[in-house]
């Protein structure tokens, strides 16, 4: 962070990290998928997820066709 008469002036980030806000805001500014965030959200509350083993079998038949 640098500053300019004690206030903040200018911050540097990583190419990293600056790419992983772009894509926060991307996903933040598009209707459709903060609806499948929301939706998400509920299927969790009411234990409708899948644990990671059963993701990584889901996955693993999508690639197998």
């Amino acid at each position: 962070q640098i500053t300019k008469s004690g206030r903040s002036f200018v911050v540097v980030v990583s190419a990293e990290v600056l790419e992983s806000l772009e894509a926060t805001l991307e996903l933040l500014s598009d209707p459709d998928a903060m609806d499948r965030v929301r939706q998400a959200q509920v299927d969790l509350a009411d234990s409708k997820g899948v644990t990671g083993e059963e993701m990584a079998d889901l996955m693993a038949r999508r690639r197998r066709g």
